[in-house]
């Protein structure tokens, strides 16, 4: 049986501010990456509230699915590495630049334990988990492409980076939308839910089972 969030919860989450991506438009855009190649149907769980697929602006192509527990809610975007982030010089300027406003506004960027009950990165091979300068390029594009919108000047995330089975370079950005009855930030992506095949495909074979009985 999987977990649903009601609708109070959902309100709590849900950001009516934040344009949702669910709204018809004839605007083509051309993808620059190659979609991510991402699970939607293994080891669905209680956890697992839902999952959606699109394009941001930029071209770029993405996943995003949320999952909970009793204490947290988080959301994960998959997509491609933005390999333009990792050039020195400017991962140095973008890192002085947050030191010195983080500084001046005793704001954090605190990391995000590796609490991850998300599915969309099965099957991909696991680099491992960061906390590096990028992380706040990430989560700031995330915030510029309207896809989570936090609540307080602090903000949170880790990355987790990956490859999937097509051999793309891929990057998960988690951030934690509520923790401890804490909303921390919100998010108006419009969810659909995982589906069971393999429920769906037993069950056939049951309603085969008793055709054939009969």
């Amino acid at each position: 049986m999987l977990y649903i969030l009601d609708e109070k919860e959902l309100s709590e989450l849900i950001d009516a501010s934040v344009p949702n991506y669910s709204t018809n438009s004839k605007e083509y855009r051309e993808i620059k990456y190659d979609f991510p190649v991402c699970n939607h149907t293994n080891c669905i769980g209680k956890h697992n509230i839902g999952y959606t697929q699109g394009i941001l602006a930029d071209g770029t192509p993405f996943e995003a699915e949320i999952s909970k527990t009793d204490d947290i809610t988080v959301l994960q975007v998959i997509m491609p590495v933005k390999y333009e982030y990792y050039d020195e010089e400017l991962m140095q300027k973008k890192n002085d630049m947050q030191e010195k406003f983080n500084e001046e506004n005793d704001i954090r960027l605190p990391p995000l334990e590796n609490v991850d009950y998300g599915i969309l990165t099965i099957g991909m091979q696991s680099i491992g988990y960061s906390i590096d300068p990028t992380l706040y390029m990430y989560v700031e594009y995330l915030e510029e492409n309207n896809i989570v919108k936090f609540t307080s000047e602090v903000r949170n995330g880790s990355l987790h980076y990956l490859v999937d089975s097509a051999g793309n370079d891929i990057v998960g950005i988690l951030i934690t939308l509520k923790e401890d009855g804490e909303i921390l930030a919100r998010t108006e992506l419009v969810l659909k839910p995982f589906i069971d095949k393999s429920k769906k495909r037993n069950a056939l074979l049951d309603i085969k089972q008793e055709v054939e009985d009969e």
